[in-house]
């Protein structure tokens, strides 16, 4: 009977939203009562005979609700739930516990592992459907809740790293800027002029970088990426970073190489957008590393790879992750030597996905850090 149907007493009874249940039960009249009356459209039904196929089931698949028997074979229901509770990614998850027994250390021993609701055989199959219909309803509601929690973290986490940024990386230049132009006024005739009126122009262009990257990433990171298609060669996109680049590479003292092995190959993409995105790579590796840096270009089969390579002591293990979060860095944003916002591991990261290819940051010991981005080409 499907949950869509009017049951024997009138009752319209309805799991209205898709789901996908567990039955962990090793009686097989269970099982075989679970899909009689639970399995429906919208929901699927799986079943497991013993706790541990159980827990493996869960932990292998998506599942929004769980339906666990006190008496399972291997690990017993207490167990199971605790297991549970005990897991990153299932300490969440619904569980419904179904028994014989209705003595209260079997209630408690349930709920003391972290049962969410508690039926007892034998089983009302309309009760039984509205029960989870309403436990899965309160459990989504939660998640929105937790979800919605997580994005007000984030957002208040960005928005102290935007304020700590803002005061070294934008307060720095202009400060620059006006305490050099004031000097330049008070003594006009200065021998330093020329110097002053240089040191306001890197200020200058600095500031104008910055802004120029936070209003990117506001374009980038907060909203749906539109590509403007077009076909290119690899040779087109290397020169353009190593054109743009090029000063920046200068300024640091730093030899910049390129080594084109994909040399000939054309593929669609937003040239504008992937170009931006590996000159923040190149940009990082100048910067953040040491030279030389290597842009390089690989054709391997149904895409192309650009790597970027520097010598320097990479980014460590424990902030790996951590820097493709938008205003994060390697070190701390306030006593570090090199200039930046942050942002472009999460911008590159970001384009490359919208190109249905993939960006990684490894180091070798002894070879450097390389940044690679992987983007679909054809063959």
């Amino acid at each position: 009977m499907h949950a869509r149907a009017v049951d024997e007493t009138g009752f319209f009874f309805v799991l209205d939203e898709p789901a996908r249940i567990l039955v962990a039960a090793g009686d097989a009249g269970l099982r075989a009562f679970a899909h009689a009356h639970l399995e429906t459209p919208d929901v699927a039904l799986e079943a497991a005979a013993d706790g541990a196929d159980a827990f493996a089931r869960l932990r292998a698949g998506a599942f929004d609700l769980v339906l666990v028997d006190l008496d399972l074979p291997g690990l017993d229901g207490c167990a199971l739930i605790a297991r549970l509770r005990a897991d990153e990614h299932l300490r969440h998850l619904p569980v419904v516990v179904v028994t014989g027994r209705e003595d209260a250390a079997a209630i408690d021993a349930a709920f003391q592992a972290g049962a969410t609701s508690f039926v007892v055989k034998p089983l009302n199959a309309l009760l039984l459907r509205y029960q989870i219909r309403y436990v899965l309803r309160a459990w989504r509601h939660e998640r929105e809740i937790l979800q919605a929690k997580q994005r007000a973290e984030q957002a208040h986490a960005i928005k102290a790293n935007v304020l700590r940024l803002v005061q070294h990386e934008l307060r720095t230049p202009l400060t620059s800027i006006v305490g050099f132009a004031e000097h330049i006024m008070a003594h006009p005739k200065s021998s330093e002029v020329t110097e002053f009126a240089g040191l306001i122009a890197d200020a200058g262009r600095r500031f104008t970088v910055n802004v120029a990257d936070l209003i990117a990433a506001a374009q980038l990171l907060t909203a749906e990426i539109r590509l403007r298609l077009d076909e290119c060669s690899v040779t087109q996109i290397l020169d353009a970073v190593t054109t743009a680049e090029g000063e920046t590479a200068d300024a640091h003292d730093v030899v910049l190489r390129v080594h084109d092995a994909a040399a000939g190959l054309r593929f669609e993409c937003d040239r504008d957008l992937l170009v931006r995105a590996l000159r923040h790579l190149v940009r990082n590796a100048i910067q953040h590393g040491e030279g030389p840096v290597d842009l390089m270009a690989t054709r391997e089969r149904g895409s192309v790879v650009f790597a970027v390579r520097d010598r320097g002591k990479g980014i460590p293990s424990a902030r790996l992750e951590t820097c493709f979060e938008a205003f994060q860095q390697a070190d701390d944003a306030l006593h570090r030597s090199a200039q930046g916002l942050g942002l472009g591991l999460p911008l590159a990261r970001r384009v490359l996905a919208a190109h249905g290819g993939a960006l990684s940051v490894n180091h070798v010991d002894g070879v450097g850090c390389v940044a690679m981005a992987t983007l679909p080409a054809p063959q």
